[in-house]
């Protein structure tokens, strides 16, 4: 295999112009002039400088013991990431499974405990768990301890997104991420259909 970069190099030698890829390189660029603005710049994200361990939170839920910040991301990014803080004592939210969406959960900090189809187990700050799109995700979280635990969950999917709950008998079908805010006052638009699903 000879490598671009040598074949240019002897090209620099015969007096030519190197191609890399089709395109003639223009020779070596210093400074800002390096970075040149491509035309679909403007169409790309930049890249967003985020702090994990910054203090601001963008929702608490009082019943459920929980606070969540949700990590900025482009409308259309396929990735998210949100960090959850369970109270001590936080009670267990329903077990749900996603078929749109796959999830990995990195514990923080605090011993919080994972339930799935298998089994409840305790997990302690450096574990990990994914939970893949469809049955073999199933997955819920409490927290039994007295301190906090953290959690960061990041998803990879698409909408529509069908978030089913077997123990309740229920699945709903999300074209955006919920508002938990309007699904307390009674409905998210985002969700665009509910139905029965037999109870496991």
């Amino acid at each position: 295999m000879i490598l671009p970069w040598i074949g240019g190099e002897a090209a620099v030698r015969r007096g030519e112009q190197p191609r890399v890829s089709g395109a003639v390189c223009r020779g070596p660029q210093r400074g800002l002039g390096a970075l040149r603005t491509h035309r679909d710049d403007s169409e790309v994200p930049r890249m967003n400088r985020q702090n994990l361990f910054s203090d601001p939170w963008d929702g608490e839920d009082e019943e459920a013991r929980t606070r969540h910040r949700v990590f900025w991301r482009p409308d259309d990014a396929r990735m998210g990431a949100t960090l959850y803080e369970l109270a001590g004592s936080a009670p267990e939210p329903r077990i749900h499974m996603h078929f749109g969406a796959e999830e990995m959960f990195f514990v923080l900090s605090g011993r919080p405990v994972f339930r799935n189809q298998h089994g409840v187990e305790t997990l302690a700050p450096g574990d990990f768990v994914f939970c893949p799109e469809g049955r073999a995700g199933l997955h819920t979280f409490s927290n039994p301890t007295e301190g906090p635990a953290r959690i960061l969950a990041i998803s990879a999917g698409s909408f529509p997104d069908v978030v089913a709950y077997p123990e309740d008998g229920y699945a709903w079908v999300a074209t955006r991420d919920p508002d938990p805010e309007l699904l307390a006052r009674g409905g998210d638009p985002g969700i665009i259909a509910r139905f029965e699903i037999p109870i496991e």
